[in-house]
């Protein structure tokens, strides 16, 4: 069985890998990962100073699933090193850290790789997933549409409109990503957010779109609109307007 403490002596998953899906840094640390045609993971690797946790992230992501790589979460730790001492004893300083950076960045990254960069930045839409390039970049690129094609109609039409869009990236002089982690963060904090399946919608502006999932009627959604305004205003910053939104997968 593989150990905590030799992932990280053996320095597993620190290296560059040569070609990747998506690359992300938070902090000190990025990360890479290369999908499969099926969305399977199938390279992971990080950079900056030698640690455990991130070693141990790569380790358990190894062969996993675009969805199963979403729910990652302590638990798969916990059941991963369940009887190593020297785990437990490093879990121990994480009840003190308000974020967990190696799964913060991992989200990030899989939320890129889905093209949606919006939650993070008002950034222009991802029109060709094969090449990654935006509404932005379609006059200065010739590779759009080149791939699976299924993108042409969009394109030609927004050629056609020729609307470049500019982004604004930041709030309050950080960058909307970093304020999205924060309002993440704090959201699974909330006692319903596991109950109404809350999710980060948009960030535009000062505005943050929640959506949820569970069918509740209007006055419910009312109440705990203005109880949720209050426990984010308080918790990440007084000058953000949150707003619930039923999640269309539910409509």
């Amino acid at each position: 069985m593989t150990k905590f403490k030799d992932l990280f002596l053996q320095d597993f998953g620190r290296n560059q890998l040569p070609q990747s899906s998506v690359q992300l840094k938070l902090k000190d640390h990025s990360i890479s990962l290369l999908f499969d045609s099926k969305d399977r993971i199938q390279a992971s690797a990080y950079s900056g100073p030698r640690d455990h946790w991130y070693s141990s992230l790569c380790f358990l992501l190894e062969g996993k699933t675009l969805q199963k790589a979403k729910l990652l979460s302590l638990k798969d730790w916990d059941q991963a090193f369940a009887d190593e001492p020297f785990y437990w004893e490093s879990r121990e300083e994480l009840e003190e850290s308000v974020f967990f950076d190696p799964l913060e960045i991992l989200r990030a990254s899989l939320d890129l790789y889905r093209g949606r960069e919006y939650l993070y930045e008002e950034s222009s839409p991802l029109v060709c997933r094969c090449f990654g390039i935006r509404e932005a970049d379609l006059k200065d690129s010739a590779k759009a549409g080149m791939g699976c094609r299924s993108c042409l109609p969009d394109i030609k039409r927004l050629l056609a409109a020729s609307s470049v869009l500019k982004g604004v990236h930041s709030y309050k002089g950080e960058t909307r990503a970093s304020w999205l982690l924060k309002i993440d963060a704090k959201l699974s904090l909330y006692p319903q957010a596991l109950d109404w399946q809350m999710e980060i919608e948009s960030f535009k502006k000062n505005m943050v779109v929640i959506s949820y999932k569970k069918k509740v009627s209007q006055i419910e959604v009312e109440e705990l609109g203005k109880d949720l305004q209050r426990f984010l205003g308080e918790e990440v910053d007084g000058d953000l307007a949150f707003f619930l939104r039923r999640s269309a997968q539910t409509l």
